[in-house]
């Protein structure tokens, strides 16, 4: 952030150089505006404002993290069979449970998705901030979450405990496999690089569930069969 702050000063000065040069009978002007406004001060304000934003935009998600909206997208694909039109899937991600402290309202999204009636659910990844632990006590009312074709989720970054302190790799991959049974435990398909073929009437889709690894693995865990199956595949994503 200081380098941000930094180079937007250095570009001030330079746009103030270059108006001095191009502009040489406007260059007293331009010299008194640079002088009313000396750089420690431009600075100072530069980084109110930066601060003020930032601390607003964490104010706003610590306040409306329990602010669920449903949001619905019609998808439309020309090769999807036609014995699945009318699909129904709700999405959901970046649950990040370690910053849940109002059990009630977690439940009340909850709620918001089964009202939906989806005919399947996917979860892609942010299961928990760091720690499986993280869902001791909110296990049982994710494990509300049903759907008639089933629930299938991935990991995210955070997930796999790369923010974390551990005392060894192995207490880290230790984490990573109680959190893995924790999708388990609810109810919750876990795709680790692999996918699962839902047939009706003879049509066949596929469901891949990619790790948080990037478009190359995408590429390289479907390039063996994409040619035989209309696939749609569910990845984290990080912004």
């Amino acid at each position: 952030m200081t380098l941000v702050i930094l180079l937007i000063d250095e570009t001030r000065r330079g746009l103030f150089w270059t108006v001095r040069r191009l502009t040489p009978a406007k260059s007293t002007a331009v010299n008194d505006l640079q002088d009313k406004i000396p750089r420690s001060t431009f600075l100072v304000w530069l980084g109110m404002i930066f601060g003020g934003g930032f601390l607003g935009v964490f104010m706003y998600g610590m306040t409306n993290k329990y602010n669920y909206r449903v949001r619905r997208l019609r998808l439309k694909f020309k090769n999807f069979p036609d014995s699945f039109r009318g699909l129904k899937i709700v999405q959901l991600s970046d649950i990040h449970s370690g910053s849940f402290s109002n059990k009630p309202a977690v439940s009340r999204g909850v709620d918001m998705v089964l009202n939906e009636k989806p005919d399947m659910i996917l979860f892609t990844g942010d299961l928990v901030n760091d720690k499986a632990i993280e869902m001791d006590n909110y296990k049982d009312l994710f494990s509300r979450i049903k759907a008639p074709m089933g629930v299938y989720s991935t990991l995210g970054n955070h997930d796999y405990g790369d923010y974390a302190h551990w005392d060894s790799p192995q207490e880290k991959a230790a984490n990573l496999e109680a959190l893995k049974k924790v999708h388990a435990d609810m109810g919750w398909r876990l795709m680790m690089n692999e996918h699962k073929i839902f047939e009706k009437n003879g049509e066949k889709f596929a469901l891949l569930g990619i790790e948080n690894w990037g478009p190359r693995v995408i590429s390289q865990n479907t390039a063996g069969w994409t040619w035989l199956i209309r696939e749609q595949k569910i990845s984290h994503l990080n912004y």
